[in-house]
């Protein structure tokens, strides 16, 4: 939810304080949550949904996003995934998806400790693509914040 944030709206900050996101195995659409088992706990309601589902939040200056998912996820996972990328791609958005073959749900971060992994490889080419194009450094902006 942090590439969701007006930054400068809400907090007074530049609206670019989030360079690019990689989210792993999200949850891009609570609207499920409301048919399952988690609902007589959690007691979403349709406003909370959508204001808490990424997939209905997508920001005009929203930043490069890599989402990334197991080969072996759930139908449900790779369906949220993959819309969650279109809805990005569709608001003008940088966005792309990689598919991590061989993991499921619970084996999509172990890459992450491997930088020789393909998952890391693609991480950094990630970054690497969107380095060049990044606007100014904390150091070169006035970062008070109002308390």
């Amino acid at each position: 939810m942090l590439i969701t944030t007006d930054w400068t709206k809400e907090y007074g900050l530049p609206g670019f304080l989030i360079k690019g996101s990689i989210p792993i195995s999200g949850i891009f659409d609570l609207e499920p949550i409301y048919y399952s088992w988690l609902q007589s706990t959690l007691r979403l309601n349709d406003d909370e949904i959508h204001k808490q589902s990424p997939l209905h939040q997508i920001s005009d200056n929203c930043p490069p996003v890599l989402i990334s998912y197991g080969e072996m996820e759930s139908a449900e996972f790779k369906r949220q995934s993959d819309d969650y990328c279109t809805a990005l791609l569709k608001k003008g958005v940088d966005a792309a998806l990689y598919v991590q073959p061989g993991k499921n749900h619970f084996m999509t971060f172990h890459d992450l400790n491997d930088p020789d992994s393909q998952f890391c490889k693609r991480i950094v080419k990630f970054i690497t693509q969107h380095k060049k194009s990044q606007l100014p450094l904390f150091k070169e902006i006035d970062m008070h914040i109002p308390l």
